[in-house]
């Protein structure tokens, strides 16, 4: 009995410090949620603070955001962010599948049709009290959409080939590139569900609006990249980094990504040269001046910034609210600098 009695002692304890453990990685997860979310500009400190206040709450969230831009890590932080952190994460990528099968990934399938055959529970059950990221909702056929709508609103789910409905309690993070007021507008986007997942809805800005963040997300992917391919780069020439800070990013984070591990296989020394980057991001945009004078490096860089402004946003009453100028400050500034618009 004393054998036994020291048995269960030790198990209790083993108990404890497992429960303590996990207590311990809930609160780092918490105090660290968003650690892959490389930079510091004033676009990012914004989504960063956004997040903080939705990921207490158990809302559905809509992410909006050019490709590349990284929705599905800003999808982790929400998860991770909030107090279903350690529970489940599970992607979908909707736009990738058949119908059939992204509709039994997504809802399940009960296959008693086939004597043997394993269940499909689906993601949305499997996430439990965790959360479900569907990348690319609005790429979800109509009849989808409708089951999906019905899963959020009366937090059930119908496996395919079953009768009785299943009680499901997943947080739905959902991301599009689509505009989907355009789509439900043109009846390609259930309107309903748009409104369930448009409450909270938080915009991804692309590269070229956190410029600031480039150096960071170099060296992040310089140390990514160094370490896996077992390479000695410590950094990038001061003429690289002019030549990435001047560049276009249509691909956004994803595209920087893509070229720094490609820098990172052809760099022969310690130092990113250009000659290491991809061939078509040479040329592509147009390069800071190589000068130590302030005054001429930030005309020119006004220059660029105010012209990329009106690319995007060629009504200058807008240009100028985002630039928060005044109508004639722009008009003044547009003849001073001798933009060619």
């Amino acid at each position: 009995f004393d054998d036994l009695h020291h048995k269960l002692e030790r198990l209790l304890h083993y108990r404890e410090l497992f429960l303590e453990n996990q207590a311990l990685r809930r609160e780092l997860a918490r105090a660290q949620p968003f650690e892959e979310l490389v930079g510091s500009s004033k676009a990012l400190q914004e989504v960063q603070a956004a997040i903080r206040k939705i990921a207490v709450t158990s809302s559905n969230v809509l992410l909006e955001g050019e490709t590349g831009t990284g929705k599905e890590l800003f999808a982790r932080a929400i998860h991770r962010a909030g107090p279903r952190g350690q529970e489940k994460f599970l992607a979908v990528h909707c736009a990738t599948q058949p119908v059939e099968l992204l509709e039994a990934q997504m809802f399940g399938q009960r296959n008693a049709a086939q004597p043997g055959a394993a269940d499909q529970p689906g993601v949305l059950l499997h996430a439990g009290e965790g959360t479900v990221f569907l990348d690319e909702v609005g790429q979800l056929p109509l009849a989808t959409q409708a089951k999906l709508l019905r899963a959020i609103e009366f937090q059930e789910i119908m496996p395919l080939g079953s009768t009785e409905p299943v009680r499901v309690s997943a947080r739905i993070i959902a991301s599009t590139t689509r505009d989907l007021v355009r789509e439900a507008a043109d009846g390609r986007f259930h309107e309903d569900l748009f409104y369930r997942l448009n409450g909270v809805k938080i915009r991804i800005p692309p590269l070229r609006e956190r410029l600031d963040d480039i150096p960071e997300l170099v060296e992040f992917f310089i140390a990514k990249y160094t370490q896996s391919l077992g390479k000695r780069v410590t950094g990038a020439t001061s003429e690289t980094m002019r030549l990435l800070m001047a560049a276009r990013w249509k691909g956004n984070v994803r595209q920087l990504d893509n070229a720094i591990e490609r820098a990172v296989i052809m760099c022969e020394g310690t130092q990113i040269e250009p000659k290491d980057l991809p061939p078509d991001l040479l040329g592509v945009g147009q390069i800071l001046p190589d000068t130590d004078d302030l005054r001429s490096a930030l005309r020119h860089y006004e220059k660029l910034h105010i012209c990329r402004v009106l690319r995007q946003w060629p009504d200058k009453r807008e240009a100028a609210k985002r630039l928060r100028l005044g109508l004639s400050s722009l008009y003044r500034k547009i003849e001073e600098l001798g933009l060619d618009l």
